[in-house]
This record gives C-alpha cells, structure tokens and sequence, in this order.
C-alpha cells in the first residue's frame, strides 16, 4: 500500500495506527501515477534542454558575429591609421619639395648679393690702389693728371639690394592635434550583431514540373518527394534525379501535409473533417484524426512527434451562430497532438468583434 498522506510505502499486513484514517491506495495505482508524473518531467527537462541547446547556438552565433564585428573594426582601424599615414608623408614630402625650393631662391639670392659685393671690393680695391701710387710719387703733374680720373662720380656705387624679407616656414599644427579624433575618427557606441548570420542561397540546380503550381512539398530523402498541387487535387511521389520522375499520382485535394517521425506523412483534405494519413510504402490514404465538427487546415509535425492543427468551421471563421463550437468573448484551444500522450490543451483568449 502507499500512503498518500504521508508520501510513504507502508505494509497492508501491519498498517499503524498513524496511518489507518490516512489517504491509502494501490501500490500499482500510485507507481502508475508518478511513472506518469515522471515522463512529464522527462517531457519537460527533453523541451527545457531543446531550449537550451537553441540558446547555446545563440551565444555560438553571437560570438561568431561579434569577432567578425571585432576583426572588422580593428580592420577599419588599420585602413584609415595606413591611409592617413601615407597621406601625412605625402604632405610632408610636399613641404620638404617646398622647402627645398625656397632655399634654392634664397641661395641664388645670396650667391648674386655676394658677386656683385666681390665685384665692387675688387674695384674699389684697384681704384684705392691708384691713388695710392700718385700719392707716394710726390710727383705734381701726376697729381693733377689724375685728379679728373679719380672724380667722385667715378666711385661704385656701395648700396646694395635688401636681403628677402620673407621665407616659408613650418609650423607644427600642434593644437589640432589635441583633437586628433576629428582626423582620424573616435570609437563610438553601436548596436551589437544580433540574429543569425546572414545566409547567402544559391541555385545549384531546378527542375520543371508538369504542374500549373506545386503548393507544398515534403522531402523523405534527397532524392524522393511527395508534391501537391490543391488546384489540381493532384499528389504526386517524384524521384529527382537529371530529371523528375513521377512514380505515383494519387487524386486528392491536399491543403498541407508534414512527415512524420515513421517517414509516413500527415494531410488535411479538403472538406473534410479527418486528418489523413498517407502511409509511404503503399502511397495508401486513410482517415487517422477526427476532429469533427471543426476542418483542419494548417498541419505540422515536431521534433517531438507532437501535431499542432490549424482548424476552421465549416461556415467560416468569422461567422459564428448558436451551434458553433466557439462562442463570442470565450477563451480558444490550441490542441497539440502525440502519438503516445494523445494530446494536450493550450488555453488563449480572443475577442471577436
């Protein structure tokens, strides 16, 4: 026996008194019970653990990004520091070349002071040396022979051309570097990557079809594939290969269908309130689901081997009387499917206007 009350096996042979007034029931009863209450718990750590794993591909995906994110702005970085180092040598080459240029005038202009000061020294020298002799000789006709000679008119002229007053200097422009930023750019904030990389699709390869329009499709294998077409009440079985090769054609009007975990596939049929399903190796189509009075439309298939249904009433979603199943301002089920559970229910709210 197994004591509810107390949460404890107990002996039906040698029951205590603290026990006999207490909630008693069947061991197999109870195990069955928390077996139960077990595979819940199994369910729930299995979809705690898938959510999980979907984060840990998160944080894979956000720190793939973010070092692409990284290796980028330290690529920018390095682009513009070469970009403005080359043109700071550049600049910097112009203003030694201009520099250099300047030094040439001035040069020429003190190579041409300087030749004509020699040029005058020498004849001032010559002149200077002249009188001299006529002066030593003591000699009057000498004297006044060359007194006309040496007039002061015939003296050079000793006024000379100004040195350039102006030059080209260079002048480190050191206070717009304090604010170098505006130059080279400054880090600023930024959104980080989010979402998953951005994945770049290709055609490697396309088929046509011998349909007006394939409106669902189901792969079981990179080869093998179930198509349908609802305008057409076509569901073909093709093998693509070169080419596509229809092996089966069954006629029925597929709204939408999804594999399941056995490679067999479920459909929702138009006008009709059952989900079907169509077993593969034998292309056979039977009724596996009722879900009457309501239609089901949308079909899809998990991981987990549960089915989530879209459903309609047959007079349309909108149009609710007396006899339809949901009523004005009250709360909708979603109902979620498995094989082994048979289903459970997830409640919502919707208010139709």
């Amino acid at each position: 026996m197994f004591c509810r009350t107390c949460d404890v096996l107990v002996c039906p042979e040698c029951i205590s008194d603290s026990h006999r007034k207490h909630d008693l029931d069947s061991i197999d009863k109870v195990c069955s019970e928390k077996k139960s209450e077990l595979q819940d718990l199994e369910s729930q750590f299995s979809n705690k653990f898938e959510l999980c794993k979907i984060e840990s591909s998160k944080v894979q995906d956000f720190k793939t990004k973010y070092e692409q994110f990284y290796t980028e702005a330290v690529k920018k970085n390095d682009q513009q520091e070469k970009f403005i180092l080359d043109e700071v040598r550049k600049y910097a080459k112009d203003i030694r070349e201009q520099l250099k240029s300047e030094r040439q005038r001035i040069e020429k202009s003190v190579t041409e002071k300087e030749k004509d000061i020699a040029e005058v020294k020498e004849n001032l020298l010559n002149k200077q040396s002249n009188i001299q002799e006529v002066l030593e000789s003591n000699q009057g006709a000498q004297v006044f022979s060359a007194y006309p000679e040496f007039s002061k008119k015939d003296i050079p002229n000793a006024s000379f051309n100004d040195f350039p007053e102006d030059t080209k200097d260079f002048i480190p422009a050191e206070d717009n570097l304090k604010n170098i930023s505006n130059l080279f750019g400054s880090l600023q904030k930024t959104k980080l990557p989010k979402g998953l990389p951005q994945v770049n699709l290709d055609v490697i390869k396309s088929y046509t079809t011998d349909q007006f329009l394939v409106e669902r499709t189901v792969m079981m294998d990179d080869k093998t594939a179930w198509i349908s077409n609802y305008m057409t009440s076509s569901l073909k079985k093709i093998i693509i290969d070169d080419i596509i090769k229809c092996v089966k054609d069954i006629s029925v009007k597929v709204h939408d269908m999804s594999l399941t975990e056995n490679n067999d596939v479920l459909l929702s049929v138009h006008d009709s309130t059952d989900v079907s399903l169509l077993t593969t190796k034998t292309g056979e189509v039977k009724p596996f689901l009722s879900l009457s009075p309501l239609y089901p439309h949308g079909i899809h298939v998990t991981i987990h081997n549960e089915i989530i249904l879209g459903v309609i009433e047959k007079e349309g979603s909108y149009n609710l009387t007396n006899k339809s199943c949901r009523k004005k301002d009250q709360a909708r089920e979603i109902l979620v499917f498995e094989k082994v559970k048979w289903f459970c229910q997830c409640k919502f709210d919707v208010v139709i206007q």
